[in-house]
């Protein structure tokens, strides 16, 4: 901004340009990095009008609104105005800009505490495993005399030279002993086996000057840097202590490991307990690398010569017009990115054209993250004549840019429909993208991919046809089905590919053969830690000593060697995530945006980072890893807090997903803040129907309620009733976690006393009840929404509480009270029509069910009313839901009247609509209602595969409800089709369900035919039996008898 470091002061403030601070009478005022540039910025052309259009220009991309810049004037107001009301500062000049306009006084900073000239970066703290070892004097009785203290001294003086041989650091001494470290000044892998040995030579030194000791020994974490320089006047960290602690309680000669430190010694150590810890018995010889760990047997391994052959037919034949998908699966580092990365340089000259993308743990839970990459690359505009009708304008921002004006015109589809509509759409843009110019697409790391791009990727996966377009995925073996059937399993790579892919990587002159073969047989195989290994090895590392042979070792060596700025800027861009903006980085490490230029190209060219949009990410997401976990937990928090403030205050980012905000405040320390995010990210993927991202959400959040803070309730019920919807969706309604969810949410609500939070648990708890087959419980909860409707004199909730008791003293056998219930619901909608998708489908039900009850009384004009009724309601709005609803179980009554063409004409349509729509309740349904329609009319084989889809479709969604009715009609099939012993064990089982959800409405019809097979069969006494309690029931149920009416077994039979 301004040419040299100035202060400047107005009014009661001081604004420090080098130091970026804003001060108002001492005391520091909060303010964004972008926020703070803006200022400065209009402080310097205070002389004149700075446009608004100047301002987006300078300080943001094309791609950003004027929103952006709202947001920081409103953030710098919002700064300038503390404690009251101040003299005019900033001035808008409407339409046009902003001006600077309180008087200034610059001032040149002098004395001890001006800022720097030089650049400075914030230096993080780090940690690393460590080793420690202490050692105990054992003087005896005779205590420190001057026999002692020499040979103390004797000790020490020998301990200086074997510490320095096991590459150890002395850490401080006292009268008792002294403390050495692994692992501080130079990275090992192997801390506690040098330790061990060096724990064996101090001993030996020890009795050498008479003055026997006893030794502790752990390992773990510990800073470094700076922070962990022992001197005398530092406490000792954890590990220092823990090997105190074991050396007090070694015994004269005992050399005691914790067990974190037995654990890595392996099979190279014999120790024997000794309390909670373990006794050095014997050691082998000192040796590399880590500890018995066996090296593999690269003989056997193969290049990738036929996987690549494969690739490259694979791409043959798409470009030929017959689409392609291929998946390359391995462990971590095998060398699945290393593989596509050489098949994309291959293919570069072929017809068409590639675009790669990634898919990122941070991002797995975001919705249609992947999709949404996939759709700014190829869609920015979409392929002429693709578009048909504003809705798949509006799919396309929303896939593409999750456009939140799509959702105006997109709430008028279902979740299904919105979904298959989008899959249909994709389809069509990649085909027209095919047809054009033959794509490649790569897609990596797929087990990192979100549940929606996962759903869009398999629809296209399913309609590759002929389209001229090749994919290739990467993923980590995992449990979950892969993508597609061509699947190529990496295994490691042979010697000779080994050293080949290591003289690739860092040449000749850097390793002699004795080093590159040593690090070869190190790396076993895997292409990753040959590089990372090689890398570092480059850097000065010595490969047979210094160099882990995991990754994680490997990748801290090498970060390890960058110098203390850049590793900075690495932290930064670990704790961000990929896409990490430079702007963002700036900000974290407090660094000039030249200088920050300047050492992401170095960690560029390092091959450390890599360029991801406008952003960075790493080369590689185990680089990522190892950086993140070499920053102490605290820096690491305080990273985290400050990224999140930064998201939220900053104009510039203005449109940071609440999900991703919520993972910043979690890691940092602050779950209140992380709560709220995740409870508005639980609920924006809801609203956008991505069920399994709403209910990871949900869970993170939950997982953060501290039960002893004043608003835990709350929160977890908002939590839970967010939760709920979404595995009632994704799982059915009578998932045991569905209900779970709501008895949780209503048991929190007793205390809380919200009486919407009550409703919605109740509602919830009522459709889980009834679908389930729980009609008792259903009962009681239909009771109390009719209650509340009562109190509250609310039309809406009142159909609702009414239809609930209709239907479920419906299926209890309670005809004319449902029919009470069921009328005084029709009475409300007639005074009240539905003004919500919800008040639509409690109006359908309830005439529906209204028309079941005068079906089953023998009121067939009445029940032909009520149908007509529930078709008008189900017609009022555009709603998918309430049509099935209409069709399914509207197609019953037809039944109960005999009726066997109506009810197939709306069991067909019931059937159309819930295929289309995913609505498994009503698929099972209307495909048992033409089951028994198809029966009727004789069509045996189709009737008996309808029955077979219909129930397992139902049963698949956990309902008790109507199963009593499913096989009690299967059993009528088989009576038209004169299968007496089939439709005997059909009805049987049919009164089983009936029992045992006390579904009784259906059970007089069950008995009928039950009495009409044993009668085909001969058995007399037993098919009366069957007719005398149907006849009872029809009676006590308050049904006409012609509901009994099931026909007999086929004479020929």
């Amino acid at each position: 901004m301004l040419a040299r470091p100035m202060i400047f002061r107005f009014h009661t403030f001081l604004l420090d340009i080098e130091r970026r601070e804003l001060r108002d009478a001492q005391q520091h005022v909060a303010l964004g990095p972008k926020a703070f540039d803006v200022l400065c910025f209009l402080l310097e052309h205070r002389d004149r009008l700075v446009t608004k259009a100047e301002l987006l220009d300078t300080f943001w991309s094309a791609q950003v609104s004027e929103a952006a810049l709202q947001k920081t004037i409103s953030l710098i107001r919002k700064a300038l105005a503390r404690g009251g009301d101040r003299p005019d500062i900033l001035r808008t000049h409407h339409g046009l800009g902003f001006r600077f306009v309180a008087e200034v006084t610059p001032e040149q900073p002098t004395g001890p505490d001006a800022p720097p000239h030089a650049e400075q970066t914030a230096v993080l703290r780090e940690q690393r495993m460590i080793t420690a070892l202490s050692v105990r004097y054992h003087s005896g009785d005779v205590g420190w005399t001057a026999q002692t203290e020499a040979a103390a001294k004797s000790v020490i003086a020998a301990a200086q030279d074997i510490v320095a041989r096991f590459d150890g650091r002395l850490l401080r001494m006292g009268t008792d002993g002294f403390s050495v470290s692994f692992g501080l000044d130079v990275i090992c892998e192997d801390g506690p086996r040098r330790a061990a040995h060096c724990a064996l030579e101090l001993r030996a030194a020890g009795d050498n000057a008479a003055l026997p000791l006893g030794v502790g020994i752990d390992t773990g974490p510990a800073p470094s840097g700076e922070a962990q320089d022992a001197t005398p006047w530092q406490t000792p960290g954890a590990v220092e202590r823990q090997a105190a602690a074991l050396a007090g309680r070694a015994n004269t000669g005992e050399i005691l490991l914790s067990t974190a430190a037995r654990d890595q010694l392996r099979d190279e150590a014999q120790t024997s307990r000794s309390g909670g810890a373990h006794c050095l018995l014997n050691l082998n010889s000192m040796q590399s690398g880590v500890p018995a760990r066996p090296q593999r047997d690269a003989a056997g391994f193969v290049g990738r010569e036929a996987e690549m052959a494969f690739l490259n037919a694979s791409h043959a034949r798409a470009l030929r017009g017959s689409g392609q998908a291929v998946v390359l699966s391995g462990p971590a580092g095998i060398g699945k990115s290393r593989l596509l990365a050489e098949f994309l340089l291959q293919v570069g000259d072929a017809p068409g054209w590639s675009l790669t993308l990634q898919c990122l743990p941070a991002r797995r839970n975001t919705p249609g993250a992947l999709i949404g990459d996939l759709c700014r690359a190829l869609f920015a505009v979409a392929p002429d004549g693709i578009l048909r009708d504003e809705i798949d304008a509006a799919l396309l921002r929303d896939l593409r840019d999750h456009d939140p004006s799509a959702e105006a015109v997109l709430k008028t589809l279902s979740d299904h429909q919105r979904r298959q509509r989008g899959f249909a759409l994709l389809n069509r843009m990649l085909a027209a993208r095919c047809e054009a110019q033959p794509l490649l697409l790569a897609v990596e790391d797929t087990h990192w991919i979100d549940a929606t791009s996962q759903a869009c990727l398999d629809a296209i996966l399913q309609d590759l046809g002929d389209k001229r377009l090749l994919v290739v995925m990467t993923t980590r073996p995992t449990e979950m089905p892969t993508l597609a059937e061509g699947v190529l399993h990496l295994p490691p790579l042979g010697t000779a590919d080994s050293l080949a892919l290591l003289r690739r990587t860092v040449g000749a002159a850097v390793l002699d053969e004795s080093g590159a073969d040593h690090l070869v047989g190190r790396a076993g195989g895997n292409p990753f830690f040959i590089e990372e290994l090689a890398l570092a090895a480059q850097s000065g590392g010595n490969p047979a000593t210094d160099l882990p042979d995991t990754v994680q070792a490997v990748i801290s060596v090498r970060l390890g060697t960058l110098e203390p700025r850049s590793r900075a800027v690495a932290f930064a861009v670990a704790v961000v995530g990929p896409g990490a903006s430079q702007v963002l980085i700036e900000a974290i490490t407090g660094c000039a945006p030249d200088a920050v230029a300047a050492l992401l190209e170095g960690l560029l060219r390092a091959g450390v980072l890599r360029g991801e949009g406008e952003g960075y990410g790493f080369r590689h997401m185990l680089i990522q890893d190892a950086a993140y976990a070499m920053i102490l937990p605290e820096e690491r928090a305080g990273l985290h807090r400050k990224i999140a403030q930064l998201l939220q205050d900053d104009g510039l980012l203005l449109d940071a997903r609440p999900e991703t905000l919520a993972w910043h405040h979690q890691q940092g320390g602050q779950p209140d803040q992380a709560l709220t995010h995740w409870t508005r990210a639980s609920r924006d993927a809801l609203r956008r129907s991505a069920r399994a991202e709403a209910i990871a959400f949900a869970r993170n959040g939950l997982a953060l309620i501290d039960a002893d803070t004043p608003q835990a309730g709350q929160r977890e019920l908002e939590l839970q009733l967010c939760l709920a919807p979404a595995l009632a969706a994704l799982r059915g309604y009578a998932a045991s976690d569905v209900g779970a969810a709501y008895r949780r949410a209503r048991v929190l609500n007793a205390d809380i006393g919200d009486l919407k939070s009550d409703i919605r648990s109740l509602v919830g708890l009522w459709i889980y009840s009834w679908v389930r087959g729980e009609l008792d419980e259903a009962l009681r909860f239909a009771r109390k929404l009719n209650a509340i409707a009562a109190r509250l004199d609310d039309p809406a909730l009142t159909v609702q509480a009414e239809a609930s008791l209709g239907q479920v003293l419906l299926h209890q056998g309670k005809t004319e009270l449902a029919q009470k219930h069921l009328a005084a619901g029709l009475a409300c909608v007639e005074n009240a029509p539905p003004t919500t998708l919800p008040a639509q489908n409690s109006a359908v039900a309830c005439a529906s069910y209204a028309a079941w009850a005068a079906s089953l009384m023998g009121r067939t004009e009445e029940a032909l009313a009520h149908i007509e009724t529930s078709e008008r309601l189900s017609q009022q709005f555009d709603n998918p839901f309430a049509r099935a609803i209409h069709f399914a179980l509207c197609s019953e009554p037809h039944m109960f009247l005999g009726d066997a063409a109506g009810c197939l004409r709306l069991a067909d349509r019931a059937v159309d609509i819930s295929r289309e729509h995913d609505f498994a309740f009503w698929l099972g349904t209307g495909l048992v209602m033409r089951g028994w329609a198809l029966g009727r009319a004789g069509a045996s084989e189709a009737a008996e595969a309808a029955f077979d889809e219909g129930i397992t479709v139902f049963e698949a969604t956990g309902a008790g409800v109507q199963l009593a009715n499913w096989y009690g009609l299967r059993a009528e099939a088989h009576l038209s089709a004169g299968e007496v012993e089939a439709g005997i064990s059909a009805a049987t089982h049919a009164l089983t369900c009936a029992e045992a959800a006390g579904d009784l409405f259906f059970t007089p019809r069950i008995h009928a035919t039950l009495a009409a097979l044993h009668a085909g069969g001969g058995a007399v006494e037993t098919a009366q039996k069957h007719r005398q309690m149907g006849q009872a029931l029809v009676r006590d149920f308050c049904i006409s008898e012609r509901f009994l009416s099931v026909g007999r077994v086929p004479a020929a039979v």
